[in-house]
Parts: structure tokens; sequence; C-alpha cells
């Protein structure tokens, strides 16, 4: 028998302060990939303090061009200094990808603190409609991408001021499009420079921060 007050049933279920997750309804719309339905619980839990020390967020979703497909999200705060996150997802046609990123000295109190981040997207909705300021919307044609991005992140701790270097490697490959009633880039534009792998480059810059900011 439930205790003397205690929520029951469907009524469970629509307090979110009872509920095992929250049900949150998914809505996106872009030009490009049309409108995503979907729905997305979410399951919090807390430390002993009541802070949200880890995030559960996957989904189920249906896009009109890439079929039905899901997301699985993990987020962890081990400590206010620390955190990591896990992102990955994929769809019946075309669209894949991964996100995962580490971060420690968040905070700023030490001397160093330190990020990485690795990401892969293939993401079939980019388009290209040609060279110049004329070209026509009737010359679009669609472009899906795969991009490889690892990165990390250094920042040295001193006083008030903190000095960040960021580096980040990128590989892009341009395939084949996959749309429906869109011509692929091959096809209107097969002599342009840049089709398949585009190879890979990485950059690096340096950037001033305030202590206490992430």
């Amino acid at each position: 028998m439930p205790a003397p007050g205690q929520t029951t049933g469907l009524a469970r279920w629509l307090n979110p302060s009872t509920a095992p997750f929250i049900p949150v309804p998914e809505v996106a719309t872009d030009p490009n990939s049309g409108t995503t339905l979907g729905v997305l619980p979410t399951w919090l839990r807390t430390d002993e303090n009541h802070s949200i020390d880890r995030i559960i967020a996957p989904d189920i979703l249906h896009n009109p061009y890439f079929g039905y497909g899901m997301h699985v999200r993990l987020y962890e705060y081990p400590s206010e200094d620390e955190q990591w996150s896990l992102v990955a997802q994929i769809k019946e046609r075309v669209e894949r990808g991964f996100d995962g990123e580490y971060q420690i000295g968040r905070a700023r109190r030490d001397r160093w603190s330190f990020t990485a981040g690795l990401i892969y997207d293939r993401d079939g909705t980019p388009r290209f409609f040609g060279i110049g300021n004329k070209t026509p919307e009737s010359s679009q044609t669609t472009t899906p991408q795969r991009n490889g991005r690892p990165g990390s992140d250094r920042a040295e701790h001193q006083q008030i001021w903190q000095l960040a270097y960021t580096v980040r490697a990128r590989s892009v490959d341009v395939l084949p499009g996959t749309l429906p009633g869109i011509e692929s880039i091959e096809q209107r534009f097969p002599h342009i420079t840049g089709l398949a792998r585009t190879g890979s480059s990485s950059s690096g810059y340096l950037s001033r921060m305030t202590h206490g900011t992430t």
C-alpha cells in the first residue's frame, strides 16, 4: 500500500517531482532538414547536497528525410571542478554523430585547467548554390558532410587573468547527396574543387579569460 499522501498511478507520472523521468516533447524545424518530432525522457540524479551530478537524456525522433533515429546523452558532474559528457546519435539514413568532452579545472582555482573533445558528425543537410553573389536558388544542391574534430585547451591561472591556448584539427569529406528532389553537388558542379576528401587542417589561437569563467 502506498504511504498516505504518496502520489500513485497516472498522477505520479504527471508530477515532475515524483515521475521516474521527465518526458520532454521535442520539436525542431529547419529549412534544410524539415520538421523533426520526438520525445526526450530525462533522468536527473542529485548528490547529498541536492545538486545535479548526472543527467541521462536519450531521445527517439523522426525526420522526414532521414527517418527514425535516436540520441544517447550522458552528462556527469563529479565535482564543481570537473565534468564530462558523451553524446551519440544515429538515424535510419545518412546521419551519424558522436561528441565527447572532458573538462577539469573549471573552477579556475589551480594553476592549470584542461579541456579536450572529440567530434564526429555526418550531416546530410548542407546546401551549395554555386560560387558568387548572383547564384540562383535553382542551382541548389545537397552536400552531405562528414566531420572529425579533435581538440584540446589548456589555461594557466594568473590571479585575475587566464591565458588560454586552443588547438583544433579538422577533417571534412564532401559526400554524394541523398535528399529526394535535390540534385547532388557532383551532378550539377562536377568540376568544383573540394569534392570528396577536402583534407585536414589544424589551428591554434590564444585568448584571455577572466578568473571564474568557463
